[in-house]
């Protein structure tokens, strides 16, 4: 961008140094590590279960990141952000509120999307985390796969997540506007120059990969989790991200170390017992 006040490729260059190469695999010392440090907690299943029957009467403790009684995913019926929802009542797919190009997000890319598509999974049930899913309620993660794969060969499902994106472009630059408009003008000018110019790299890269989208597959996607304590909201969610080549180029790799994989998750959850806070013989031959 000629006259740019940062070095835009530069900046897009310097994140890529932190994508992983291919997927979220290969996690599992740090898997178990997380299921043993949320399990040590005297009082973690009586929390974890208070927030699935939805008690927010409870006295949950207050320790960072914990369970919460109500989060912004709770009881979420946002009809403005959900793109599916199963037959069942289960499960449901939101669209993502940050912008996928981290041009939009200057001196801190954390916030924004991991890339181009990055959906979010939700169960319906107030389930707090990963790590306290049990081997009865583990399908949760199953059921939010596979609707992602039933609707992603939905051509008008692709088409409202494409939408969904450009609206959070839009919505992004908004709010950095409104941000700016509570300081003097003179120091506003540089800030809001840069907002503009983020704004318009972002949109001109949501037209280039938006062509790309038609030809990806589901098998160009990977599906995550943040475990506690790397969670940023205390309601489960899973992260649904392309990673299909160029999908990923203008956005954010501040959480692909810490975003594990669910089929390992998964694993972890069948072979995890809580009350010796120990993994199965098949777990550990495959970790070590």
């Amino acid at each position: 961008m000629e006259g740019a006040i940062l070095d835009f490729e530069a900046l897009y260059e310097e994140e890529r140094k932190g994508f992983l190469k291919k997927d979220f695999k290969g996690k599992r010392p740090r898997i178990e590590e997380q299921f043993r440090e949320f399990w040590e907690y005297d009082n973690a299943e009586q929390d974890a279960k208070a927030y699935l029957r939805n008690d927010q009467a409870y006295a949950y403790p207050k320790r960072p990141k914990w369970v919460q009684g109500k989060t912004i995913f709770t009881n979420f019926n946002d009809r403005n952000k959900i793109l599916a929802e199963d037959e069942d009542g289960e499960v449901l797919i939101s669209s993502n509120h940050a912008s996928f190009d981290i041009a939009q997000y200057p001196g801190n890319s954390s916030p924004a999307g991991m890339s181009m598509i990055h959906l979010l999974g939700l169960p319906k049930k107030s389930i707090y985390n990963g790590v306290s899913l049990e081997k009865d309620n583990v399908q949760v993660i199953d059921k939010i796969i596979d609707l992602f794969k039933s609707k992603w060969s939905d051509l008008d499902f692709r088409a409202r997540v494409v939408k969904h994106q450009l609206d959070a472009i839009e919505r992004q630059f908004k709010a950095a506007d409104e941000k700016e408009k509570e300081k003097p003008e003179e120091e506003t000018q540089k800030s809001r120059r840069l907002a503009k110019e983020g704004f318009d790299l972002a949109k001109l890269h949501h037209k280039e990969l938006e062509a790309r989208i038609k030809d990806l597959d589901v098998d160009g996607f990977q599906f995550g989790l943040h475990l506690y304590p790397d969670h940023s909201i205390s309601h489960f969610h899973m992260h649904i991200v392309a990673i299909h080549p160029g999908m990923r180029k203008y956005s954010t790799s501040q959480h692909d170390e810490k975003t594990k994989d669910v089929g390992e998750v998964r694993e972890a959850i069948m072979a995890f017992d809580r009350k010796t806070r120990t993994f199965d013989k098949t777990w550990v031959a495959k970790t070590g």
